[in-house]
């Protein structure tokens, strides 16, 4: 992408001081010994630290991921704009036990997220961003989930081929930030909603907001964000009526965080059925709109 390949990958520096005392001279023998491994092993997770930071800032992150000790990836994304996407994707039900898919990984933040929330199995999912020659997305992925240690499952696969009988199904799957960029973008969503055994969570780029048919924009070229991956902009009434084409009867919806004064990004929860919603404990509280009222009644923009 033009706006994360133009980065200038900024360096984010870790310089951690000893606050090892002076004279340490005027301690006990005991204490000396107890005292020289505190610092041995200060300086030796100092060192280690530095060295984890120097790695992560060679390379190009889109997820800015906390590696622990002041260690964080200078991500395109900002822990809190992450914080504030996975509390919008996941705060609102229950992953504890469940198998989560997660399709377009890149750095593996969401995937992290959900197992860090209780998900069972989960399957990171990506091919452009992990196979491209600059950003390098595996090699960030691979980096964090070793140095978190996450039991995670990863599969280098392009939606295309995303099919039930290449992957399984799952009963949580996320389909994030996907949409837009794929051209066939309709009929490769549906073909990978049937992973979903309970909710497909779809979060996308819109538009035509205020128009009441099922529609989407085509942004030739780079027009849009000087990005010529970015094909599509649909606008919920024809998110709500592929998802419902797709087999989910329970399809609620709510704008992106950070973009609620003009819904330019959008988040949808399609569950199959009531029971679904039942069983992953869905909180309705909060900014979700029940779309499973005529599409008339409901208005988008307010």
């Amino acid at each position: 992408f033009k706006a994360i390949l133009s980065c200038d990958g900024a360096v984010r520096s870790i310089n951690i001081a000893s606050s090892a005392p002076t004279h340490p001279s005027s301690r006990p023998s005991v204490g000396l010994r107890q005292f020289a491994g505190e610092v041995k092993g200060r300086t030796e997770m100092t060192d280690t630290t530095s060295e984890l930071q120097k790695k992560i800032n060679e390379m190009i992150w889109f997820h800015s991921i906390d590696f622990g000790n002041g260690v964080i990836s200078p991500g395109i994304k900002s822990m809190l704009q992450l914080r504030r996407e996975a509390d919008a994707f996941f705060g609102c039900i229950d992953l504890r036990g469940r198998t989560f898919l997660d399709i377009g990984a890149w750095n593996g933040y969401f995937s992290f997220e959900a197992k860090s929330r209780g998900a069972g199995r989960v399957l990171a999912t990506d091919k452009f961003t992990w196979t491209h020659p600059h950003l390098k997305g595996r090699e960030g992925f691979e980096l964090a989930r070793k140095h978190l240690g996450y039991s995670i499952e990863a599969e280098e696969i392009d939606v295309a081929e995303l099919t039930v009988e290449r992957v399984g199904t799952f009963e949580v799957v996320l389909f994030a930030g996907v949409f837009c960029h794929l051209f066939e973008a309709p009929q490769l969503m549906q073909q990978a909603a049937h992973t979903a055994t309970k909710l497909f969570i779809v979060e996308t780029r819109q538009d035509l907001i205020d128009l009441e048919r099922p529609a989407m924009v085509y942004y030739p070229g780079a027009t849009l964000a000087n990005d010529e991956t970015n094909f599509w902009g649909p606008n919920p009434p024809l998110m709500r009526q592929l998802l419902t084409e797709s087999g989910f009867n329970e399809i609620h919806y709510r704008p992106h965080p950070d973009t609620e004064h003009d819904h330019t990004r959008g988040i949808y929860l399609a569950f199959r059925d009531v029971e679904s919603m039942t069983s992953l404990s869905f909180d309705r509280a909060g900014q979700w709109r029940d779309l499973n009222r005529q599409p008339s009644t409901i208005s988008y923009g307010e």
